[in-house]
């Protein structure tokens, strides 16, 4: 339990220990809003770009409904498929990793990582995310935005 904790508080403070190391085009973010559920993470430079979503809270909460957005238009809503068969619970203080643009196009095999997905159910394999920067929205069932993440200088080309 102390590693998890360790990890939990090491992936929450990576952004800002490494924002000063990285140029100012990097995934680190420059803004972003801290509740219960968040956007903690965006890496864009792997082959295997990955969004990171943390719960915060003493209570498990079903992603279901819920959609994340990029600001050039992209989305991703997070629904039980044959590609993501253990969407969609984010366990009480634990994370879930979005993999897009990868090469490795399997089922994962456990309940924190997911694929993104096209409009036809299939894994995009495409880029979501550049490295010049950009935003990502990740919105509640009703609409209202839960979490908002900006890394470089937040305009995606």
């Amino acid at each position: 339990m102390r590693a998890f904790k360790l990890l939990v508080t090491s992936l929450i403070l990576a952004p800002f220990v490494l924002a000063s190391a990285q140029p100012i085009d990097s995934c680190a973010p420059s803004t972003r809003l801290v509740d219960s559920l968040m956007i903690a993470w965006i890496d864009c430079y792997n082959h295997d770009e990955v969004v990171v979503l943390l719960n915060g809270s003493n209570t498990d909460i079903d992603l279901t409904g819920y959609w994340l957005e990029t600001r050039r238009g992209f989305k991703f809503f997070f629904q039980n498929s044959s590609w993501n068969p253990y969407c969609c619970v984010i366990k009480s203080h634990d994370l879930l990793r979005l993999h897009s643009a990868h090469g490795n196009l399997q089922p994962f095999s456990g309940s924190r990582d997911l694929h993104w997905l096209t409009a036809y159910g299939e894994p995009s394999g495409q880029e979501i995310w550049t490295e010049r920067g950009g935003v990502a929205l990740l919105f509640s069932p009703e609409g209202e935005v839960v979490s908002h993440y900006e890394y470089g200088n937040g305009r995606d080309p």
